[in-house]
């Protein structure tokens, strides 16, 4: 889990992150939730990345809605950041499927799910122009093998080495940057049990060699 910013001066004299939009000092020369390199980001004059996967490309600011009517109750969820083009499409189909199959089941959903399915669709019309993402997925890491370059290896879809349940987005967790493996934000705990000491993880199965 990245440090906590609870003094004013850490909100105000803050940068965020281009990947996961965490606040960051402004010296930082690593993201603290997801270990992005503001150096590399700053060189390569500073390209945008998408929020939901990560991958270097065109980004748009979108908000997606999934309203489900349950009769006396409702059920909302909502995807917003910085999205590729494939991410996109992807959350909006998802949710705006959903959406119209299951959305019209209550008196108040009969008026809210119209509204949500023209805002979706909106938005979505308003993406059709961005450009296909073309560059690699940013932070993208893998196991080095002693003498040989390292592999790259996409965050997004791996199990966490910690809880082994699936990690949905670079937001959510990062390559511990001392034994490579993959893990969730929520489940870093440095210098715990036998395992890696700076993410916790038990038996690396490999370590960053120089």
């Amino acid at each position: 889990m990245g440090p906590s910013h609870n003094q004013e001066t850490d909100v105000v004299d803050a940068k965020n992150c281009a990947r996961c939009n965490f606040p960051n000092p402004l010296g930082a020369l690593n993201c603290g939730s997801c270990a992005f390199d503001f150096a590399d980001w700053e060189r390569r004059g500073r390209p945008s990345f998408c929020q939901s996967c990560g991958v270097e490309g065109e980004t748009r600011f979108v908000a997606f809605h999934q309203h489900i009517g349950a009769v006396y109750l409702m059920f909302h969820k909502r995807d917003e950041g910085r999205f590729c083009k494939t991410c996109v499409n992807e959350h909006f189909w998802s949710k705006t499927a959903i959406t119209g199959a299951l959305g019209w089941w209550g008196f108040i959903s009969l008026f809210v799910t119209p509204i949500v399915l023209l805002h979706n669709i909106g938005r979505y019309v308003l993406c059709l122009g961005m450009a296909a993402p073309t560059g690699k997925v940013a932070g993208s890491r893998g196991p080095r093998v002693p003498n040989q370059p390292r592999q790259e290896v996409q965050l997004v879809g791996q199990n966490c080495a910690q809880c082994s349940e699936r990690i949905p987005s670079v937001i959510d967790g990062l390559f511990c940057p001392s034994c490579d493996k993959p893990v969730h934000n929520r489940c870093v705990r440095p210098g715990e049990g036998p395992g890696c000491k700076t993410c916790g993880a038990a038996n690396p199965a490999w370590r960053a060699t120089i």
